[in-house]
């Protein structure tokens, strides 16, 4: 009987401590996708947060992962990663913001693509010209809003 409880707490120890010892790891790839987020390693923290363990039900690593792929001018990953934060949390004006800028810069593209062939319709050259004006006046394109930190979910 001794021999038997022996071998079930040393199997419960060995479970635990296999647990113990892949759970860390996690952590530190976390906090290595933040800390490049943060000093603007987009690329690195790109691959971090789509390797994030549980990320894909989490609207911030969804979030960062738009940013990212917005900065590195990966549109369709932004896209993607802003509707899925939407889906898991409605309720984040960031990410709403965030993708308007995405559209805007989409429509700004689509605009001066458009713009050398408006000789065929004269009358719309000025309105795109205008258009392209009113949306360069009123979005920065340069960063997106941050999303909000995913340091809590690194609480031991």
């Amino acid at each position: 009987m001794k021999t038997g409880r022996r071998f079930y707490s040393a199997m419960v120890i060995a479970l635990a401590l296999t647990g113990c010892a892949t759970a860390p790891t996690h952590l530190v790839d976390a906090r290595n996708a933040d800390a490049a987020y943060v000093s603007g390693d987009f690329r690195s923290a790109l691959q971090g947060y789509l390797a994030w363990p549980g990320g894909n039900d989490d609207p911030h690593v969804q979030t960062k992962i738009g940013n990212c792929a917005a900065l590195l001018g990966q549109p369709a990953l932004a896209e993607q990663a802003y509707q899925r934060a939407l889906t898991l949390d409605p309720n984040l004006p960031e990410v709403r913001y965030n993708l308007a800028v995405l559209y805007l810069k989409q429509a700004q593209s689509q605009l001066i693509a458009a713009l050398p062939q408006s000789g065929q319709l004269p009358a719309l050259k000025p309105q795109i010209q205008t258009l392209l004006m009113q949306i360069a006046q009123t979005t920065p394109f340069t960063e997106p809003v941050p999303a909000p930190s995913t340091r809590g979910k690194l609480a031991p």
